[in-house]
């Protein structure tokens, strides 16, 4: 199974999202936020959705797990040209 995710080029580091129950009522339920220093290893399905999240940073009031605010070691790497898109060969099997 091939997956996409984002790479800091510096250090190797791997994207990471993590997402936040909200309560308003002019928000989305639940703000996504992707860094290198969150909870969960965030996959794409393809190339182009990584693309997307590389080149919008949605305010988290509107972020989703398509579409999720940048942290601010992300939005950094960004600004630096420090970062890519890199294949994610995953295998599944029976334990």
């Amino acid at each position: 199974m091939v997956k996409y995710g984002i790479r800091r080029t510096s250090d190797g580091a791997l994207a990471y999202m993590s997402s936040t129950a909200n309560d308003g009522e002019f928000c989305v339920s639940v703000a996504y936020e992707i860094s290198f220093s969150e909870n969960d290893i965030i996959y794409m399905k393809d190339k182009e959705t990584a693309e997307k999240v590389i080149s919008n940073n949605t305010p988290w009031y509107n972020a989703g797990s398509n579409t999720p605010e940048w942290g601010y070691d992300f939005k950094t790497a960004v600004e630096k040209n420090d970062i890519e898109i890199v294949k994610i060969t995953m295998m599944v099997d029976t334990a």
